[in-house]
């Protein structure tokens, strides 16, 4: 309502202004008009003196040429005097060049031009502007009488067109105040066909509650994980440490402790895939081949017995990619190829134009064919597998390669499991 009022007065206060700049503006070119028509008869006047003609003689020849103007010619031999609006006496002077003479009256205004002639004669012409005095006057109570009608029509309407084009906006946050309100993050505002700052703000709106409904899914599902995932080895660790308080059995301690590690790893796995979903996107040049080399190290520490092998390129173009991230992805492949190899975990590292391209193999038992296709997905793990863990792992690693705008895919080749991780070598 402020922004409207200010804008009326604005608006309001550049239509006086300019009603006030053109009246002056109309005055000063009456005035100049007036001034080239009294220098103009006067010149003639100046003229007809000069070929010897009396005043008489002169009258006759312009009085009917200037019905507007009144003339005074006076010389040493005679003098003439004519006009239609006569000049009070009172407001004559000796002064030569032009005047604005104004009488008593708000109408009464003249303008005079005197100009000597050689010979002692003297011209006077003048020209009465009350006529265009009036129409300004007029002009100036028109102005002053309407400007504060004008000044509240321009108020009204800019509240009109205000509130018009607010009216999106306010639909906007009634809707998103609702949204807030019930709490129903997945519905989303309409987005206005028009492109305007309307439908930008609702698509900006619907891309922000995208984002807090994943945070909330996030964190849904990160408790059901620790729900579901923690319930089981507590019930244990319980069950083995009452066992052993009444036994006095230490075998049942170091059960308790192995059920203890096995919480720890699952708690790591957890929070892993909690800090997957709320990593920033810092990205930056990676140099590939020393961080798989890395990583392959602390694979051949974890599980000293297996015989680890890389194949790659002398020379690699950097990747533009998150570190963490990144990090993570390799090395739950690495650990994933590790836990499940016998002998062997090959791993080569190529690069085609525009992609980076890691291929992981071990030559442990293969995933079953049926599940193929479905490893990633939470909890997924095949009847026959004999290793501990909870399905985690590689859930967690998908969902790290999508931040990555990469693809990981499984397959089999001479019966065994190969994961191929493939992500865009964007440009540095």
């Amino acid at each position: 309502m402020r922004l409207v009022l200010v804008w009326a007065l604005v608006v309001g206060t550049c239509l006086l202004v300019m009603g006030t700049w053109v009246a002056q503006a109309v005055e000063r070119t009456q005035t100049l008009n007036a001034d080239r028509q009294l220098r103009g008869v006067a010149g003639r006047i100046t003229n007809l003196l000069g070929a010897g003609r009396t005043p008489a003689e002169i009258q006759a020849l312009l009085e009917l040429g200037t019905p507007q103007l009144e003339v005074w010619i006076t010389t040493p031999a005679g003098h003439a005097h004519w006009g239609v609006q006569p000049l009070p006496l009172p407001l004559l002077n000796d002064r030569t060049g032009f005047q604005t003479l104004a009488g008593p009256c708000a109408t009464c205004v003249w303008r005079l031009y005197t100009v000597n002639i050689s010979g002692g004669a003297r011209a006077r012409v003048a020209v009465w502007l009350g006529q265009d005095r009036q129409l300004l006057q007029r002009l100036s109570r028109n102005l002053w009488t309407f400007g504060p009608l004008v000044l509240l029509l321009c108020s009204l309407s800019g509240l009109w067109l205000t509130r018009a084009a607010l009216a999106p906006a306010r639909r906007l946050a009634r809707a998103t105040v609702t949204i807030a309100r019930q709490g129903h993050w997945s519905a989303r505002l309409d987005v206005p066909t028009a492109r305007d700052e309307t439908a930008q703000t609702a698509r900006a709106i619907n891309t922000l509650l995208t984002r807090l409904e994943d945070a909330l899914q996030t964190e849904r599902r990160f408790a059901a994980y620790a729900a579901h995932e923690l319930n089981t080895p507590l019930t244990v660790i319980r069950g083995r440490l009452e066992r052993a308080v009444k036994r006095q059995d230490l075998g049942q301690v170091g059960l308790a402790l192995s059920a203890v590690d096995e919480l720890t790893a699952l708690t790591r796995t957890l929070l892993d895939h909690l800090r997957a979903e709320t990593l920033a996107a810092e990205w930056a040049p990676l140099q590939l081949l020393p961080l798989t080399a890395q990583l392959l190290e602390e694979l051949c520490e974890l599980r000293p017995h297996l015989q680890v092998t890389l194949t790659a390129p002398g020379e690699l173009q950097s990747l533009h990619a998150n570190a963490d991230v990144l990090r993570l992805v390799l090395r739950g492949l690495l650990e994933n190829a590790g836990k499940y190899a016998e002998t062997t975990v090959q791993v080569s590292l190529i690069q085609h134009p525009g992609q980076t391209v890691w291929t992981i193999q071990n030559d442990g038992r293969p995933f079953p064919a049926d599940l193929l296709a479905r490893v990633g997905e939470p909890y997924l793990r095949g009847a026959e597998v004999d290793r501990p863990g909870y399905g985690l792992g590689l859930s967690l690693t998908r969902t790290l390669v999508t931040q990555l705008q990469g693809t990981l895919e499984f397959s089999h080749r001479a019966g065994h499991t190969v994961a191929t991780l493939n992500l865009p070598t964007l440009a540095t």
